[in-house]
């Protein structure tokens, strides 16, 4: 059944308030893609399903859910976008997220009915992901916040393999690695560490101090 001008209008301006509300969150926290984007995402999802009602209805063979199947994937490549590799460690994913959740997001207001509910609640959860999740990841991990640790070792994938095995039998997160190669078949690695309330920086000293392919390490 093909929604009326009002309730398609209606549709439209609740997608772009459910959409700014996810680009707000990501705006707060700085995020390369914030309130503009999301609410373009889920607005132009909503425009792009509510078109499916009016393409070719005349025809038996018609599917109207191909527009909403390419807005799924095509919206994967704007997300990637805001993906960022720096070294080895990668930012952005969950912008991302929240930018391919956005289009579902306006894909569920455009189809109505009970899907607008849906709409709805979606976005309470969304926003509860991004805002009180976090809060909570950093709760349960963070104790003395972040370490910053350079340690240099012998070149190859085993010796980097077993210093971040150490980091992490000591209560600590890997939060992003930068390689440096270095001179006679040397490796130097830039970590930033998540410790958390049972980090032991004395043992973790004690252990790479200990370990033969550790050359040097140094707390920054």
């Amino acid at each position: 059944m093909v929604p009326s001008l009002g309730d398609m209008l209606i549709r439209l301006v609740i997608s772009l308030v459910l959409g700014s509300l996810i680009g707000m969150e990501r705006e707060m926290h700085g995020r390369p893609a914030g309130l503009r984007t999301h609410a373009l995402v889920c607005l132009g999802s909503t425009v792009f399903a509510l078109s499916s009602f009016f393409v070719g209805p005349w025809k038996d063979s018609n599917d109207q859910s191909r527009i909403a199947a390419q807005i799924v994937s095509g919206v994967g490549f704007l997300g990637a976008g805001t993906i960022i590799q720096q070294g080895s460690s990668i930012r952005g994913l969950t912008t991302a997220a929240s930018i391919w959740s956005a289009a579902a997001i306006g894909l569920a207001v455009a189809m109505g009915g009970a899907m607008l509910y849906v709409g709805i609640v979606g976005t309470v959860l969304i926003l509860a992901t991004l805002h009180v999740m976090d809060r909570i990841d950093k709760y349960f991990t963070v104790g003395r916040g972040e370490r910053y640790l350079t340690v240099i070792v012998q070149d190859g994938y085993d010796p980097m393999c077993e210093v971040l095995r150490l980091i992490d039998a000591q209560h600590a997160r890997v939060r992003s690695v930068d390689t440096q190669e270095g001179e006679d078949a040397h490796l130097t690695l830039h970590l930033r560490l998540r410790v958390s309330r049972d980090f032991d920086e004395v043992a973790l000293a004690s252990e790479l101090a200990g370990n033969k392919n550790v050359i040097s390490y140094s707390w920054e």
